[in-house]
């Protein structure tokens, strides 16, 4: 067995895994995918570009399945069988149980970044939790150093609690960032710059530092300002918009939801 580290996929977390090992460790890199996307590091000697058809004889140390959900059984599938029964298999999903791949590899492992990725957005790995599990004691170590070198935060995986949190991930994150789509399109109907919210946004954030959600929530509903709910909603033009603030406003407000229908 080698010490490689093989990244299979290349969406936006393969792209930060890849961004990461790359510049923390000593590994060499294979990165599978169709096209040699990132330019930055096609020349770093280091990194490796190949498709399903040029995988390396030898097993590599770790083979990061960076690849959809429901394509992570298939992807494993599809590995060489010496791969199979020498590498470790490690899967980065925030819902599938940590021994997910058992009945398909010898050594299996979890690596999951409690985070949002985007490839054109630098990431800093600092403090960001990342769940590791391992059907190997060794390997579970060896996965929780390779975080701490990217800054991260390692911890002990529990299936439950990471399935748990990555509910409340999808509404903390996912939901926040389609209302934020929705207000960005409100605004540009009305040729108003979205940036104008951007402090504002950064605010509400960082009072979560300081103060639970609950304590940190204001605005007309909290307030029961049925005068200001009802001047936004004619303002309003889109349904679905419409009934979201609504929606949002009686969850907000028990008290005001019948004032809203």
């Amino acid at each position: 067995m080698s010490d490689a580290i093989v990244i299979v996929g290349y969406g936006n977390v393969g792209h930060h895994l890849l961004m990461a090992f790359s510049k923390n460790t000593d590994h060499k890199i294979f990165v599978v995918c169709k096209k040699k996307i990132d330019t930055e590091l096609i020349s770093n000697p280091s990194v490796y570009w190949i498709d399903e058809s040029e995988l390396p004889e030898k097993p590599p140390l770790y083979c990061f399945l960076t690849v959809r959900d429901d394509q992570i059984k298939k992807t494993a599938e599809s590995l060489p069988k010496n791969w199979l029964k020498e590498s470790t298999i490690v899967h980065c999903s925030g819902v599938l149980a940590a021994d997910y791949l058992k009945q398909i590899c010898t050594h299996f492992a979890l690596f999951y970044p409690l985070n949002s990725f985007s490839k054109e957005i630098p990431f800093v790995w600092d403090d960001v939790p990342v769940f590791i599990d391992s059907s190997d004691k060794s390997d579970k170590e060896e996965l929780r150093v390779l975080a701490e070198k990217l800054g991260a935060k390692p911890i002990e995986n529990n299936d439950s609690i990471r399935e748990q949190l990555h509910v409340a991930a999808v509404m903390v994150n996912n939901f926040t960032n389609h209302w934020f789509r929705l207000a960005a399109e409100y605004l540009e109907e009305k040729e108003i710059p979205f940036k104008y919210l951007l402090p504002l946004i950064r605010t509400t954030i960082s009072k979560l530092d300081y103060e639970s959600p609950e304590k940190a929530q204001t605005g007309p509903a909290i307030r029961g300002d049925i005068n200001t709910i009802d001047k936004h909603l004619k303002m309003i033009t889109k349904m679905e918009v419409l009934e979201l603030y609504k929606k949002m406003s009686a969850s907000i407000n028990p008290s005001i939801k019948d004032k809203l229908e």
